[in-house]
């Protein structure tokens, strides 16, 4: 082997004094100097024949090396070189960060680097020392059957893991309840989202993280029902570890929402209010009472786009504990908000509790203002209520209060969500990285000021997606001995939705729209925001056609009107038309005559 790659060096050299003698020698200079050059040309030529057959003689071995491996199973040895990523939580932060992980470029052999020291002064706990340097540098220098080899492990074991089958974007949500989009459209599945990308996906639930062992134990779904799951779990090992698990809804807090109340965090919550919204709709009664617990951006956006659907018949109220509608919000939307719930005389209840929801009640608890003293609660029931819609309020999921399995210190807040650094890693555990709504930094965040230096505000989609890729930068760096970036926060603006045709936007703090150029921009924005190319081609498409099949049917109504006005005329000459309703009515008329005539029997004939 040592003379074959000899050979293969010595004919590559051969052959560059070869092309700098055919260069040169036609030079006055390199004439006493031909005759050696030409023995140097043979003795190169010779050499060269010999690096093609070396190198034919190592394509051959590398290719039967390669077959025998691809027919023989892999090894646990090989298997267990590939580092394994684990990305729990298929929503904005989870799954965005598995398909920025795809797209990084994993051009250089892995190895399972051992996290520093896990003390929280170090900034940089993933950098790499010497001796891993030289190690993945010594990698350079190994035989092409070699490298080959390694190639194949080059990439992680990408896992993704959510209890749900379907992604779904939640701004677009609304549209689902009032029909202007399809399931298909705001909630894909991740089967379709993940087919041409390395990501596994399981439809699984997550029971504890055991950070000391790294491991995951889940307990997978059924595969046709979702909300049925396996008794048997699993674990599932890793190395790299992304919490993206998100956030639950507070229905379990008051006695009787869970049974009489309907969320809207879901594909299935959204499916049921628009069934009984359907259902209210095509009832006799006059008046349809709704009563939305929570004065946020949900509340506010679902209690426009219902009172659209539902018309004049909806009286809609909206509970909230807050002095404030849409406390978290800029200015400018709640100033366009409140527009929004005056034209459409949706009444606004600040500073009100739930106590407990019946089936067709809702008992409340408010202050009653006494001066400067504190005000005594009082308590009220609102009956007759025909639908009850919680939106308020979030906490941090089941499993991260209370299936976390850590000897160290893990810090958390008043929430409960988990403290990070500013490289979104738990201190003590810097092979974790956590993000969205279970996470939050502990250290000030950089903003980037566009316009104005704006801090997070809340659990919203634009910080799931901003936390993503630098998530998914973070894991990458660490697995390829390069160093992280820190979290920057940059603040885009504001978009909701206020009905059918209304919105209101403010980009980057310049500019503010309001009405219908609102509402369209605000769905042009987060068509361009869908996770994949295939599925953003899509539903930019259908969102395209929609117009033009109105068109259309428009055309053939009109159409139709036309037809309608030439065969019901009244003794006029239609445009077009070479003779009169009346004339055609009379033809009609004689020819049907003249058919029941000759089809009915002579009296000579009878006789």
């Amino acid at each position: 082997m040592f003379l074959s790659f000899s050979a293969v060096f010595a004919g590559r050299n051969c052959c560059r004094t070869q092309q700098s003698h055919r260069q040169s020698v036609f030079s006055p200079t390199a004439w006493p100097h031909l005759f050696s050059g030409a023995q140097r040309v043979e003795r190169g030529r010779r050499a060269t024949s010999q690096g093609r057959r070396a190198r034919s003689l190592l394509s051959t071995r590398t290719f039967c090396m390669s077959s025998s491996q691809e027919d023989q199973p892999k090894s646990k040895s090989m298997a267990s070189l590939r580092p394994k990523v684990c990305v729990l939580g298929g929503g904005f932060g989870g799954l965005y960060t598995a398909l920025r992980l795809c797209q990084l470029p994993w051009g250089r052999d892995l190895r399972r680097y051992e996290a520093a020291a896990r003390t929280p002064q170090r900034e940089s706990t993933f950098s790499v020392d010497n001796s891993e340097r030289r190690r993945a540098s010594d990698t350079s220098k190994q035989s092409a059957s070699q490298r080959l080899v390694a190639g194949q492990r080059t990439r992680p074991e990408l896992t993704l893991i959510d209890t749900r089958e379907r992604f779904v974007f939640l701004p677009l949500l609304y549209e689902l309840v009032t029909g202007e989009m399809g399931i298909w459209e705001v909630a894909p599945p991740f089967a379709e989202l993940l087919e041409d990308t390395d990501v596994d996906f399981l439809q699984a639930q997550v029971q504890h993280i055991d950070l000391d062992k790294r491991r995951v134990t889940v307990r997978p779904m059924m595969p046709s029902n979702a909300s049925e799951s396996k008794e048997s779990d699993e674990i599932i090992s890793y190395d790299r570890l992304v919490i993206a698990l998100g956030s639950e809804d507070t229905r379990d807090m008051v006695p009787g929402a869970r049974e009489h109340a309907l969320g809207f965090r879901s594909v299935e919550d959204a499916i049921r209010i628009r069934e009984r919204v359907r259902l209210l709709e095509s009832s006799s009664q006059p008046t349809i009472r709704i009563v939305i617990v929570g004065g946020g951006y949900s509340g506010v956006e679902l209690a426009c786009n219902l009172s659209d659907r539902l018309g004049p018949r909806a009286q809609i109220q909206i509970v909230d504990r807050g002095r404030e509608l849409m406390a978290a919000s800029t200015a400018y939307n709640r100033s366009q908000a409140t527009r929004a719930l005056r034209l459409r005389n949706i009444s606004f209840v600040p500073e009100t509790s739930v106590v407990s929801v019946g089936p067709n009640s809702l008992r409340l608890s408010y202050a009653e203002k006494s001066g400067d003293r504190a005000p005594p609660a009082s308590e009220t029931t609102l009956e007759q209520i025909d639908l009850v819609l919680w939106t308020a309020g979030n906490r941090i999921n089941k499993v991260i209060r209370e299936g976390l399995i850590a000897s160290r210190q893990v810090e958390r807040n008043e929430r409960g969500q988990l403290l990070t650094d500013r490289f979104l890693r738990l201190p003590n555990y810097p092979e974790v990285i956590v993000l969205g709504d279970a996470a939050q930094i502990r250290e000030p965040v950089a903003a980037v000021p566009v316009v104005t230096r704006e801090q997070p505000r809340g659990m919203t989609a634009q910080i799931a997606l901003q936390e993503a890729d630098f998530a998914a930068w973070n894991t990458w760096a660490s697995l390829t001995g390069r160093e992280p970036l820190p979290f920057q926060y940059v603040h885009l603006g504001e978009m909701i939705t206020l009905g059918r045709d209304d919105g209101s936007v403010q980009l980057l703090g310049l500019l503010n729209l309001s009405g219908p150029l609102a509402h369209q921009l605000r769905r042009l924005a987060y068509i361009a925001r869908m996770p994949t190319d295939a599925h953003r081609l899509r539903v930019g498409a259908s969102y395209v056609a929609q117009p033009l099949l109105r068109i259309l049917e428009g055309v053939l109504a009109v159409g139709n009107d036309v037809l309608d006005a030439l065969g019901q005329g009244r003794g006029t000459r239609a445009p077009g038309c070479p003779f009169t309703a009346n004339q055609d009515t009379q033809q009609q008329q004689q020819r049907q005559q003249s058919w029941s005539s000759s089809t009915a029997p002579r009296s000579d004939e009878s006789s």
